[in-house]
């Protein structure tokens, strides 16, 4: 499953890129384990390395 780090600043790059809508970001990413089918599409996309998995 795939986890938020401490690098998180909430950006939001990634969430546009997850088909699940899976992601939301409240100052840091916030990711929804019922949603997420673990694609891993947010750690390809996020330019700080902030998602692990």
């Amino acid at each position: 499953m795939v986890k938020v780090n401490e690098k998180c600043v909430g950006c939001g790059i990634c969430v546009p890129f997850c088909r699940k809508k899976a992601l939301k970001t409240y100052g840091k990413l916030i990711i929804d384990k019922e949603k997420c089918i673990n694609c891993k599409l947010c750690i390809k996309y996020c330019q700080i390395n902030a998602l692990e998995g």
